[in-house]
């Protein structure tokens, strides 16, 4: 199963990895809510409920889980294991420290005057919070 920790430190979610292919995620999760093609300046998109990749020349660059909807749709064989990814930011902090990886903290104001905390990490993690609570988290690939 995987962890807020092996996510943060190794860049692992489960079954999915910096090695994977689109086939690979179709395999893995079936066919896509939503399919966007490769072009010229876009990626290719693939979109399962609040799970979304993009693949850049058929390489994966990115992977991000959105927490920020009250009930978050993932596919059925994964949907346990990213929700238990969900974390405070306290802990996450906690984690980065203790693993001796850096990062920088962008703070914003969201359209319904949140409070959100964006820590990107050197090794590739983007964390996102809304307050203090985990709201989406992304690993860079191609990092």
């Amino acid at each position: 199963m995987t962890t807020i920790e092996e996510l943060i430190i190794r860049k692992v979610i489960g079954p999915f990895t910096a090695e994977m292919t689109v086939c690979d995620v179709i395999e893995i999760c079936g066919a896509a809510d939503s399919h966007d093609e490769e072009e010229l300046t876009r990626p290719e998109i693939l979109l399962y409920g609040d799970l979304e990749f993009c693949f850049h020349h058929s390489c994966p660059g990115t992977m991000s889980v959105d927490f920020q909807c009250d009930e978050p749709t993932f596919p059925p064989l994964i949907a346990g294991l990213l929700l238990e990814l969900k974390t405070t930011r306290d802990y996450a902090v906690s984690l980065l420290n203790q693993n001796h990886i850096g990062f920088q903290i962008n703070s914003f104001h969201g359209v319904s005057d949140d409070e959100f905390c964006e820590y990107i990490t050197d090794n590739g993690v983007i964390l996102l919070f809304c307050e203090d609570t985990l709201a989406k988290v992304s690993v860079v690939w191609s990092h």
